[in-house]
């Protein structure tokens, strides 16, 4: 089996790329990196995963501090008019 060219590569899908490895790896003799290239690969989808979650926590943070800034402001604009 040869190996698909780039173009090849990137028209293919999810699934038609699962199916090629899959049908590869069977006559394949893998070495310690391909396991760590798998570990580093989950760890940092985690790592990216988290990051995400931190920046959505920042941008509520974010918006509820400006919701109150907002407020105080309207406070105090009515209590040095009033």
């Amino acid at each position: 089996m040869y190996a698909p060219g780039i173009g090849q590569l990137r028209s293919m899908s999810v699934e038609e790329l699962e199916e090629l490895y899959d049908n590869a790896a069977q006559n394949t003799v893998i070495g310690t990196g391909f396991i760590l290239d798998e570990l580093r690969d989950r760890r940092i989808t985690r790592v990216t995963q988290r990051t995400y979650m931190v920046a959505v926590f920042a941008a509520i943070t974010a918006f509820l501090t400006l919701g109150v800034s907002i407020v105080a402001l309207v406070l105090a604009l009515v209590k040095a008019t009033g």
